[in-house]
């Protein structure tokens, strides 16, 4: 999106009192004064969007100083502000139910509508067309291949073939998302670049795949897998290859979990290593020395910050490592679990499906625990496919005690690395 830019008035911190700041941008903190060599003030920028138009705003903040050579310094400051309907709001749940009832679509956090009586291998989701409606992207396996279900109202034959896996992202910073498939080692990695036109990846098949921007660039970056031997790769900005590590993962997922821009790598390097972080791409920390059954990242608490939630196995259970500091106990035991913004309010939602007897259930804005459905799944994705927004509280949701047999009692041991 191309906005306008609004240049505001010059500011001295020794004599901000008496200069009319913009008013989307407001400083807190010890503002006149002065530092001794080596020390340090902490000033607060607040920025509030309210009212604004669509465009980036900036201002800068000037600092004196006593250096002849650098008598002021100019601190840059720069509001985007954002259309409301291209933020990404995952607020619809398809699922797949298996067979002989197939996909349905539970919408806006109100509706269910069938998609497909057939089952699915493995389903996505992603924008292919940047209309701010997200395509469900559907393998139906060998005798079908790939299907897209566009805008919510019509299928599209993407490919004949089934593929290993997918993946998606917007790894050329367009607005259209990307699909990234592995079709085995017959044919490699291909990319389905906007909407339009296949591009080879790589002439390998990998073990795993995941997306994200861990470099702040505003481009989907791809993290593979290539496995022993060859390890684990980035396709940085849809341009160059750079290797992560030698050494091949039980499985990865990305998030933003220091909340800055830049999304985290997180990897399971198996039960010799544990789980660790590459923090901003730019240095390893470790998380824990237990090797989990899965992972998913989610900002569940409206921190900013993505939460990581880890099924740890029997006897451990499912933990949340809430805003990269904390554990805290989630659930005993699931089949699988999906991140999504059901009711648009700033805080992911959980959606567990936990198998039968207990079937589906929505941890909604981690504090209150609601039913969505009876059945257990076999898939399933989040993502905005019809492009409306939710109903804030779910006509068809109302608050349960979860079963106590799905609580979680256990105690996480201290990591040993």
């Amino acid at each position: 999106m191309a906005g306008r830019t609004v240049t505001g008035g010059r500011l001295n911190l020794n004599t901000l009192m008496e200069i009319a700041l913009p008013p989307w941008i407001e400083l807190e903190g010890e503002l006149s004064g002065e530092i001794p060599p080596g020390g340090s003030v902490e000033l607060t920028v607040r920025l509030d969007a309210t009212g604004l138009m669509v465009g980036d705003y900036t201002v800068d903040i000037n600092v004196d100083s006593n250096d002849p050579a650098n008598p002021e310094i100019a601190v840059p400051v720069t509001l985007h502000v954002l259309e409301p309907s291209v933020l990404p709001f995952k607020n619809d749940v398809i699922i797949d139910f298996g067979p002989p009832t197939g996909i349905y679509a539970y919408l806006n956090n109100d509706s269910w509508t069938s998609l497909h009586s057939l089952s699915a291998e493995s389903m996505v989701t992603g924008d292919l067309d940047n209309n701010g409606q997200d395509e469900v992207i559907i393998d139906f396996g060998p005798s079908y291949g790939i299907w897209l279900w566009m805008n919510n109202s019509a299928w599209d034959q993407l490919h004949t073939l089934s593929p290993e896996s997918m993946v998606t992202g917007d790894i050329d910073d367009n607005g259209q998302d990307e699909v990234i498939i592995d079709f085995g080692p017959s044919y490699g990695i291909w990319l389905w670049m906007n909407n339009s036109a296949w591009v080879q990846l790589h002439t390998l098949s990998p073990e795993s795949m995941v997306t994200g921007d861990i470099d702040d660039s505003g481009q989907d970056d791809v993290i593979i897998d290539f496995g022993p031997g060859s390890g684990i790769w980035l396709w940085m900005n849809n341009s160059a290859w750079e290797k992560l590590h030698s050494l091949s993962s039980e499985s990865m997922v990305t998030g933003d979990l220091d909340g800055n821009g830049q999304d985290e790598v997180i990897i399971d390097f198996g039960p010799s290593y544990g789980i660790w972080l590459r923090v901003n791409n730019s240095s390893w920390l470790a998380l824990h020395s237990l090797s989990p059954e899965s992972m998913i990242t989610g900002d569940i608490d409206g921190g900013g910050q993505d939460d990581v939630i880890i099924d740890f196995g029997d006897p451990y259970g499912f933990w949340v490592r809430m805003n990269n500091s904390s554990w805290v106990p989630f659930i005993s035991s699931a089949e699988f679990m999906v991140i999504g913004e059901l009711d648009r309010n700033g805080q992911d939602d959980v959606i567990i499906s936990f198998g039968a007897p207990f079937g589906i259930w929505v941890m909604m804005n981690n504090s209150n625990w609601v039913k969505l459905h009876n059945y257990p799944a076999l898939h399933m994705v989040t993502g905005n496919i019809d492009g409306l927004p939710s109903v804030a509280a779910g006509t068809a949701m109302r608050s349960l005690m979860l079963p106590p047999e799905l609580e979680n009692t256990a105690s996480l041991p201290k990591a040993e690395f």
